[in-house]
């Protein structure tokens, strides 16, 4: 059984004069979530992310729904993260569409998500909307990854225009997927690839797809597009199939779970 998994920010981390990490501190909904919901005592044992990508084995020491104290006792990198990189650009959707294809995405291991208007784009958000719709999937994103067992979730952006999105994050190579595309996908991720240093980027619309002229900016830009089988996908449908077929590209499916006590170094 997998241990409860709770975020910090760098600052709630504790270092002696080696700079070895000795307690964490963890405050607000994660705090009422350890101690109110999950009911942790002292002496449970947790594991605690700071977003880096290290993970730390923790034993409770204190245990209240304002502030729960952990100690160190061992570190690892978190053997769920992904090896590459990969920027999902994904068109606005409608209703919940969004809220699933983050959750779905940030288990299949996505570093990063870019909600994006496109010419096809019916949802429009601006301001405090906006704004607080980018709160509420990061939240999503967090609760998915500790659930999960990633070590990190992903950064969830404020929306913004396809083009400034990818100039914003250039990513090579830039994978579209397309409905009108003549050429399938696969037959492209099936051949070898470096390994990339500034990750792989994934494209797909909003309700109504891409269009040519979208697409064929992305072309410009160096993008590879292609199709995802002869049925038209849901947007969210879309998003997931594509990131599937990258992971396994990328050899990401083939790895298997390891112990909970695999990998942690004493400290």
């Amino acid at each position: 059984m997998s241990l409860p998994r709770f975020f910090v920010t760098p600052d709630q981390l504790e270092t002696d004069t080696q700079g070895t990490v000795t307690r964490a501190r963890i405050t607000e909904d994660e705090a009422l979530h350890a101690a109110r919901v999950l009911r942790l005592v002292v002496d449970d044992r947790v594991v605690i992310c700071d977003g880096s990508g290290l993970e730390y084995l923790g034993v409770l020491r204190q245990v209240s729904v304002a502030e729960c104290l952990a100690e160190i006792i061992a570190e690892r990198y978190g053997p769920a993260e992904p090896r590459v990189q990969l920027h999902l650009f994904a068109g606005l959707s409608k209703g919940d569409r969004m809220d699933y294809l983050i959750q779905k995405c940030t288990e299949l291991g996505v570093t990063a998500i870019h909600p994006v208007f496109t010419e096809r784009t019916v949802v429009r958000l601006e301001g405090s909307k906006a704004a607080a719709r980018t709160q509420r999937w990061q939240r999503i994103a967090r609760e998915a990854a500790k659930q999960c067992g990633r070590a990190r979730y992903p950064s969830v952006s404020m929306v913004e225009p396809l083009e400034e999105a990818v100039s914003r994050h250039p990513c090579r190579p830039l994978i579209v997927a397309w409905e009108e595309a003549t050429e399938p996908l696969r037959s492209w991720l099936d051949r070898p690839h470096p390994v990339s240093e500034i990750g792989w980027g994934a494209v797909i619309g909003p309700e109504g797809g891409l269009s040519s002229e979208e697409v064929e900016c992305l072309i410009e830009r160096g993008a590879v597009v292609g199709g995802l089988g002869p049925r038209i996908l849901r947007t969210e449908t879309a998003g997931v199939v594509l990131v599937t077929l990258i992971a396994h590209a990328l050899g990401e499916l083939d790895r298997v779970a390891k112990d909970g006590d695999g990998g942690w170094s004493c400290v």
